[in-house]
């Protein structure tokens, strides 16, 4: 598994060249992709639509993040949940995720997915000063 660096989008939606750029890498690489992302609430919540469509036109698996910013409570508020992994060891571990994650296993990862409250939200996004 690897990652690929990505442009941080935040609080806007992208535009045409960032969504060529990324459809290029998913059709390319066909990696998990965070298509429930907690924080993405408001005019965010676009971005986890737009996400998800991205991710089944490629046959790319769906990850749910919890996003939490330091805020205990929402901790598992979104969440990937993978059935089939090894923990015997890290290597194991780690063998298992990637077979786990690939798109041909896609189907049996399954993403729990819910959203901050506004009051959160604001709070984390203005550093705390609510």
């Amino acid at each position: 598994m690897a990652s690929v660096p990505v442009p941080t989008i935040g609080f806007r939606y992208p535009t045409r060249k960032e969504l060529f750029w990324k459809e290029q890498l998913l059709d390319r690489h066909h990696p998990p992709v965070e298509t429930d992302n907690m924080q993405n609430t408001l005019w965010m919540f676009p971005s986890n639509l737009l996400m998800r469509r991205l991710a089944d036109k490629y046959e790319c698996t769906h990850l749910g993040n919890s996003d939490t910013h330091f805020s205990i409570p929402e901790i598992g508020g979104s969440r990937t949940v993978v059935r089939s992994i090894d923990a015997r060891s890290e290597r194991a571990f780690y063998d298992s995720l990637s077979v786990a994650l690939s798109p041909e296993n896609r189907h049996d990862v399954h993403v729990e997915h819910g959203y901050t409250s506004i009051v959160s939200f604001l709070r984390n996004q203005v550093g705390g000063r609510l």
